[in-house]
């Protein structure tokens, strides 16, 4: 079949039509386990390789809160799960980057009422735009894009990601702790290699296979410092990955 490419007005039209809540922006799995074990996963990762976002005292982060002013920003933020959910626990500051106007004012009452935004002073912003109108506004620690890819074309995303890598925070410092470069992450859904790629009607958008992710990547100059398969979610949806990139 002729490869098609998504129409991003199309699907902006399809996600307005759906509920402000987690079950609407997770096609009906938001009422199971699904976005804790998701939440509990990219924690992890993230603990894993940037542990110096940790708030939490260790010998080897003594003064958590003394540290850099971190930065985090979640892509197609919808209500703004991510950042309320993983993001906040480890930047004093999240940007969301979402087109959709029920959705920012939802992410707005969320975050209005987060604990470390009432209690610890972590502030946010929204934009509402596209991620292909999306322009970068200094450097960040974390560049978390998860479950919106598909709605940009292949020259959309290899944009996006130059974009976005050449904002990441780059160290000079050798130190192994304090000196770790902030990281691209992409969690998406994969299909079969032997598909490559599949276009979804419903909201006009394209699943992609894991080498298809590859091919964009290597593109855009990104190489790869980690990845996993995203485990325990239910059977029926895709294979989700796991990639942190530079």
């Amino acid at each position: 079949t002729m490869s098609r490419t998504p129409n991003f007005a199309k699907g902006v039209e399809y996600w307005s039509s759906t509920e402000a809540s987690y079950n609407g922006v997770l096609g009906g799995f938001g009422l199971g386990t699904l976005p804790r074990v998701d939440a509990q996963s990219s924690r992890m990762m993230i603990l894993k390789l940037l542990p110096r976002l940790s708030q939490t005292k260790s010998i080897m982060n003594p003064k958590p809160s003394e540290r850099l002013e971190s930065r985090a920003m979640e892509a197609g933020a919808g209500v703004g799960r991510v950042s309320t959910d993983v993001l906040l626990y480890y930047s004093k500051h999240v940007e969301l980057v979402e087109p959709t106007p029920k959705f920012t004012e939802r992410a707005r009452q969320r975050l209005a009422e987060h604990p470390k935004v009432t209690e610890e002073g972590a502030t946010w912003t929204i934009k509402e735009v596209g991620l292909q109108q999306w322009q970068p506004d200094g450097i960040y620690d974390l560049i978390w894009s998860q479950w919106c890819l598909p709605h940009l074309s292949d020259d959309e995303l290899v944009e996006y990601f130059k974009k976005a890598a050449g904002s990441l925070r780059k160290y000079t410092t050798g130190d192994e702790f304090y000196g770790q470069d902030g990281l691209l992450v992409v969690k998406e859904n994969v299909c079969s290699d032997t598909d490559y790629t599949l276009f979804d009607d419903e909201d006009s958008s394209i699943t992609r296979s894991h080498q298809a992710y590859l091919d964009l990547f290597q593109k855009a100059g990104l190489s790869i410092v980690h990845q996993e398969v995203q485990l325990g979610f239910p059977k029926e949806l895709y294979q989700v990955r796991m990639y942190a990139l530079r």
